[in-house]
């Protein structure tokens, strides 16, 4: 059995099986909303003869998918800029190990960036809990998602975390391919970008027998990478969890509500956006040889990566005067960061969100606490070196 097949249910589509998708994929309604969105007043006709025109994967990408996203962040957003890409060889494959906001965006915006940069696409992972049923898988897999299975027993965990990392590792060495992953599972709700210890030791599961955490790591070519949104469109969504965690209740998800989430933050406004990334981690991870146990040199690994992230985002007005509400001062107002109308904007658009949670009075204040925190906590995390 090859290795394509070892990894069929979680790869991307091949550009044969894709052929036999494009025709199924037209009547999906995910794809119709977001086309209707870029494209107002566009048929169902009409997308399925730009669907069925597409002979590859990346075809389908640069047709279909990229067009429309591009209209939609015209729509959503003031400016996207980046930084870092120019530092990329255009041929290498790298791992971009970054900071996670948005279910959808964050990878997708990456790869525009690296199409304006004349690079390939690269492959990205998505949590099969975001993929529930086969029409959304088929989308996501078109769009160069492998899957990252969710939940399971911890004997499944340890054997699909085994079979990720081989993936990982394939589709590098193998296939010359970048890959996007986070530096945690799932987004960061809070706004604090931490990377988990267990996403580095996945990495680290394909190792070669008796191969050092520091030589499999660097083999992967890790750039680190941030990406900021001035307004998060999923805000509500995520204060519901950190409501629900600081008063010590299990928050349960609504039905539909993950799909909600893709869709808000594909369509809600974000303001402005920034990309960056930084240099390979390379010779950095030379000194954790004399760390000796490999859980220390991850630790380690998790401290450098986030050390990365933290200085490479950009932190944008809302940030800082989330900075100053939460702490009560005028620091950054003082400092120029931003004016009184940039206040007020801020204010009224998270009275606005907090409004319409319908929140119980006593909540409240509780909301507004943790909104701050969310939107402070990059500006926090920046100033800690």
């Amino acid at each position: 059995m090859s290795q394509t097949d070892d990894f069929k249910d979680i790869r991307p589509f091949t550009d044969s099986e894709a052929r036999k998708v494009f025709p199924v994929i037209t009547s999906s309604p995910y794809l119709m909303k977001i086309m209707e969105y870029a494209y107002p007043g566009i048929s169902e006709k009409e997308t399925e003869n730009l669907v069925c025109s597409c002979g590859t994967v990346n075809e389908f990408i640069e047709k279909v998918t990229y067009p429309a996203v591009t209209k939609v962040l015209a729509k959503t957003t003031d400016s996207i800029t980046s930084s870092g890409f120019g530092k990329l060889e255009k041929g290498g494959s790298y791992l971009f190990l970054s900071n996670h906001r948005d279910i959808v965006l964050d990878s997708v915006i990456l790869n525009l960036k690296l199409l304006e940069n004349d690079m390939p696409f690269a492959q990205s992972a998505i949590g099969d809990n975001l993929v529930p049923d086969e029409g959304l898988k088929a989308l996501a897999s078109l769009s160069k998602n492998f899957v990252v299975y969710r939940g399971l027993p911890a004997r499944e965990t340890l054997e699909n975390s085994r079979r990720l990392s081989a993936y990982i590792h394939h589709v590098m060495d193998s296939r010359k391919e970048s890959v996007w992953l986070a530096q945690r599972e799932g987004r960061a709700k809070d706004g604090n970008d931490n990377t988990q210890s267990g996403v580095i030791k996945m990495l680290c599961m394909a190792a070669d027998k008796g191969e050092n955490v520091v030589d499999c790591l660097k083999k992967l070519r890790i750039v680190p990478m941030a990406i900021s949104y001035e307004y998060d469109p999923n805000d509500a969504y995520k204060l519901r969890g950190l409501i629900a965690n600081e008063k010590h209740q299990k928050y349960v998800k609504c039905k539909g509500e993950d799909l909600s989430s893709i869709l808000t933050g594909i369509t809600g406004r974000k303001g402005h956006v920034n990309i960056s990334v930084g240099n390979i981690l390379y010779d950095e991870l030379d000194p954790l040889r004399d760390l000796g146990n490999p859980v220390k040199q991850i630790r380690a690994v998790c401290s450098i990566v986030d050390e990365a992230i933290h200085a490479l985002y950009k932190p944008f007005k809302t940030n800082y005067i989330a900075c100053d509400l939460l702490a009560g001062k005028e620091k950054y107002y003082s400092e120029g960061y931003y004016d009184e109308a940039d206040r007020q904007a801020f204010v009224a658009r998270i009275s606005d969100s907090i409004e319409n949670m319908g929140l119980p009075a006593d909540d409240i204040p509780l909301a507004r606490e943790k909104m701050f925190s969310m939107y402070a906590a990059p500006v926090l995390n920046k100033e800690k070196k």
